[in-house]
């Protein structure tokens, strides 16, 4: 999880910095204009305002802002979802040493009921069996 934070930061410097690089040399092509236009304000806050204005103008921005915020809230939810059954399960396998084999074979159980088992079928059964061991997995 650490790697993936630092690539999301990386990514973020660099997008900044080249955000940051286009400012200045907005600046200086058109920052002596509009000083003589009588921009209260630095040429530099001046276009960093524009370019967040024009960015939350354009329709598509303005849904991938959306599809953006749903998808950080449910990332959240994941992560939190996550932790609780980690916690959870940590806590019920200090009565319960076989609680991983328990909630197995209940997986097991549940696919062997279905009878003529499809590819989805075996698909479901993987990526159950997948996301327990995700959830029963404590935390490095």
């Amino acid at each position: 999880m650490q790697k993936d934070t630092y690539r999301f930061q990386e990514a973020d410097d660099a997008l900044l910095a080249a955000v940051d690089e286009a400012i200045e040399r907005a600046v200086e092509t058109a920052g002596r204009e509009l000083q003589s236009l009588g921009v209260g304000r630095s040429p530099y806050d001046y276009f960093a305002d524009a370019a967040l204005r024009k960015k939350k103008e354009r329709r598509e921005d303005i849904e991938k802002d959306a599809s953006e915020q749903q998808q950080l809230a449910l990332s959240a939810q994941n992560f939190a979802l996550k932790t609780v059954i980690r916690a959870l399960v940590d806590h019920a396998r200090a009565s319960d040493p076989q609680i991983n084999d328990r909630l197995n074979a209940a997986i097991d159980a549940r696919h062997t009921g279905l009878g003529n088992v499809s590819d989805t079928d075996r698909e479901f059964t993987e990526k159950a069996k997948a996301y327990l061991l995700l959830l029963t997995t404590p935390p490095e």
